[in-house]
């Protein structure tokens, strides 16, 4: 487990934007191609229209592999650099750190100017105090 300090996490974060934000779009790919199967299952959109479905793969391939492999990818990307994402969809990551001697989050959600929030490993999000 690697520890920053807010200056470290800083400075390495516009390459970790990057990948969150290829993690994001692998997710919400992949959650769009659920979404359309589903409605393939059901045969026909709400006002009883057949559906064609724009995820559909040509013979013997998988539509979903390309996805799959970015978010599998970016997480590992992620994973090696010591970084949590704890929500693909929002872009959600967390960094541990240390905060008087407390070991912490230093929480960043995609969109955000800068890393301007912590929180203890326990209150998770909605414990999110200004750095």
């Amino acid at each position: 487990m690697r520890f920053y300090t807010v200056e470290e996490a800083r400075a390495i974060l516009p390459a970790v934007i990057e990948i969150v934000e290829r993690v994001r779009q692998a997710s919400l790919e992949l959650r769009t191609m659920r979404a359309t199967q589903l409605m393939d299952i059901r045969g026909a959109s709400g006002d009883g229209q057949l559906l064609a479905n724009p995820w559909a793969a040509d013979e013997g391939e998988d539509s979903s592999e390309a996805p799959w492999k970015t978010l599998e990818n970016g997480s590992a990307e992620l994973e090696a650099l010591g970084i949590e994402i704890k929500d693909a969809d929002r872009g959600l990551i967390d960094f541990y750190s240390s905060r008087d001697g407390e070991a912490v989050y230093l929480c960043y959600l995609l969109g955000e100017p800068e890393l301007a929030y912590w929180h203890s490993l326990e209150d998770g999000f909605a414990g999110r105090r200004p750095l």
